[in-house]
């Protein structure tokens, strides 16, 4: 293999030499940046019937990518179970407002597939937490599994666009998929 020359960028290279410790951290800067996000892990499930899904993987995420050095390639984002607020009402929207709020994340992650909420991404449930990203001006990643889920998550979008109560979601909603 060829060797790659890869400058890092004169910030990130002040801020990783600014600290003995950090010095072996300034490597791989193949990528600049990137995102994390929780995983559905045995981290992923409610500690309490009282407890939001991914809450403690939400603070571990947080702990990594709001402190030094971490915090300047890695964008943490939150993640929610929409299905959440059968057990109670809003537990996902607040979960994510904590997420966003509190802990310092910087955008939503969202599984259909893995939380169970494919036949009901267009629903309210889904919808509620998709709007509040939107409020909140931070962007949703969703994991899609094939084309009639991209078309149901288009339509999800569509009725927030279409919704006049939802002028301040709009402004904000950016989503990726």
């Amino acid at each position: 293999f060829e060797p790659i020359g890869i400058t890092p960028s004169d910030f990130a290279n002040r801020c990783f030499n600014s600290h003995k410790s950090w010095e072996r951290l300034n490597h791989g800067w193949l990528v600049d940046r990137t995102v994390v996000f929780p995983y559905t892990d045995d981290y992923s499930k409610p500690e309490s019937a009282e407890a939001p899904s991914f809450k403690v993987s939400n603070d571990k995420i947080a702990g990594w990518t709001t402190r030094a050095p971490h915090s300047i390639r890695l964008i943490g984002f939150a993640r929610v179970d929409p299905m959440d607020a059968t057990r109670h009402k809003d537990m996902a929207v607040q979960e994510l407002e904590r997420g966003v709020q509190v802990l310092g994340l910087r955008g939503l992650k969202l599984h259909p597939l893995a939380q169970l909420f494919l036949d009901s991404i267009e629903g309210e449930l889904t919808r509620n937490v998709v709007k509040r990203a939107g409020e909140l001006g931070v962007p949703v990643i969703f994991d899609t599994r094939n084309i009639s889920t991209v078309l149901r998550i288009k339509a999800l979008v569509e009725s927030i666009r279409n919704d006049p109560e939802c002028g301040t979601a709009m402004k904000g909603l950016r989503v990726i998929l």
